[in-house]
């Protein structure tokens, strides 16, 4: 006797079952910091390796990878990218690297545990990406000069004070203090100190430089000091620091950018309180900056606008804006 064709409900409650059916899941972030994303079921991972299957999302191929534990320093089977348990334990971008696109999702984080710390609670709140194809939190005209060009938060005011470009935002923030944004540079030392490492050097034109752009703050203490980053033709440093102007708490982020011929100061400053959400902004606009001397030694063929010979000295840093 041949067997029935399925009824039509019967079907109809199976369609149902699977539709409703959870979509597997899974996101591996490897030792290097790439990241890997597919379904990883529970039965395929064990104390040796891990396997990540595909077809999933956008990889419509059929295929799988078998990924050693030791590669790995992270994964989840419920999720398709690092969560905030991954952030809880390697927030340190500089230690522990990991692609750029997924970076927002350590800002999220980063805001919410400030917010959580200044209100004892989380909050959802809303997050303008700037990292994001079409978001719209920096203008898409750069401020250019002969030296750098960078990016200005939308609706912000742009102007040059004493050779500095300055960034101001449109409206006050905490304590009637509006955000800034000051872009400058200076010479850099050119022959090199003997004994003298990046890091010192970079040190020393901070301890130089903090009183021009303390924005007439009271003394400073330092926050955070992220590991210096070494370039081609120098290094970065960034830290985050905190004064007191007018009795109004001023934090700062700060980046120092030592090259051969110049080093370029970043340097922002609002209310303490208003650093939390306007943090993806500064970094937003940092992460703009665009040297011409790094193109310069990237060789031929780059753009070199800036690039002078060694002898050279500006009469004002900044100056030229």
């Amino acid at each position: 006797m041949s067997a029935r064709a399925p009824s039509t409900l019967a079907l109809a409650g199976l369609a149902v079952l699977l539709q409703s059916a959870p979509a597997d899941a899974g996101v591996i972030v490897l030792t290097n910091g790439k990241v890997t994303v597919g379904k990883i079921r529970a039965d395929e991972v064990n104390s040796e390796k891990v396997v990540v299957r595909w077809p999933y999302k956008a990889r419509t191929f059929r295929g799988k990878q078998e990924f050693p534990r030791f590669r790995i320093r992270w994964f989840d089977i419920e999720a398709d990218e690092p969560t905030e348990a991954y952030w809880e334990e390697f927030n340190d971008i500089e230690e522990f690297p990991i692609e750029e696109k997924y970076l927002p999702l350590r800002e999220r984080w980063k805001i919410r545990q400030q917010v959580a710390e200044q209100e004892g609670e989380f909050n959802d709140i809303l997050v303008v990406d700037p990292f994001s194809e079409g978001g719209t939190a920096l203008s898409p005209i750069p401020i250019e000069n002969e030296r750098f060009r960078i990016q200005k938060p939308e609706g912000w005011t742009s102007s040059i004070e004493e050779g500095i470009t300055v960034f101001e935002a449109a409206d006050a923030g905490r304590g009637g203090y509006r955000a800034r944004i000051h872009v400058f540079f200076v010479d850099s030392l050119r022959k090199p100190v003997q004994g003298r490492t990046i890091e010192a050097m970079t040190t020393s034109l901070l301890e130089e430089q903090l009183v021009r752009l303390a924005d007439g703050g009271d003394g400073f203490e330092v926050r955070e000091r992220k590991r210096l980053k070494p370039k081609a033709n120098g290094g970065d440093q960034e830290l985050v620091t905190r004064t007191v102007r007018l009795e109004r708490p001023i934090v700062s982020l700060r980046q120092i950018y030592v090259r051969k011929m110049r080093t370029f100061f970043f340097a922002t400053y609002c209310h303490e309180q208003d650093y939390a959400g306007l943090e993806l902004l500064f970094k937003a606009c940092m992460r703009s900056l665009e040297i011409f001397e790094d193109a310069a030694a990237a060789g031929p063929g780059d753009k070199g606008a800036g690039t002078t010979d060694a002898g050279t000295t500006d009469a004002d840093p900044g100056q030229g804006q």
